[in-house]
């Protein structure tokens, strides 16, 4: 029964990781669309108006990480980065090392998926974007 409230606890701390990591990432993109000189460089590459640039991006930061939440990422993220137990750390290896490939196969911000597919000359801007904006929301 300890055990059971010691997961849930780091549950939870790890929930409110996420929550907090997406809430940065928003207010990021905030910011930068803030800036005229940073949305003119988005729209020239992006090949758009600003509107269409705004209306796409802000879909796209809405849904940042939104797999972190998920049962094939989730447990093995938690027990990673927030785990009860050496133990419980030391045996999640393959489970983290898959979820981590599931992560960034359904997350294009990051530069894996591109480099495993032979595309990382093709980036999509969009996801270049999104990948500096969580960059940018990093403290």
């Amino acid at each position: 029964m300890e055990r059971d409230i010691d997961i849930q606890k780091q549950e939870t701390i790890y929930t409110e990781y996420i929550d907090n990591h997406r809430q940065n990432v928003e207010k990021a993109w905030t910011i930068m669309k803030s800036n005229n000189e940073c949305m003119d460089l988005i729209t020239k590459y992006l090949n758009t108006d600003r509107e269409a640039a705004i209306s796409l991006l802000d879909e796209m930061i809405k849904n940042h990480d939104m797999s972190k939440y998920k049962e094939n990422e989730f447990d093995a993220y938690r027990k990673e980065y927030y785990p009860i137990s050496p133990e419980e750390k030391e045996g999640n290896k393959s489970a983290y090392d898959s979820a981590w490939r599931h992560h960034y196969h359904n997350n294009l911000h990051h530069w894996n998926w591109w480099y495993e597919s032979g595309n990382m000359d093709n980036m999509k801007m969009p996801y270049v974007v999104e990948e500096y904006t969580y960059i940018v929301s990093l403290e």
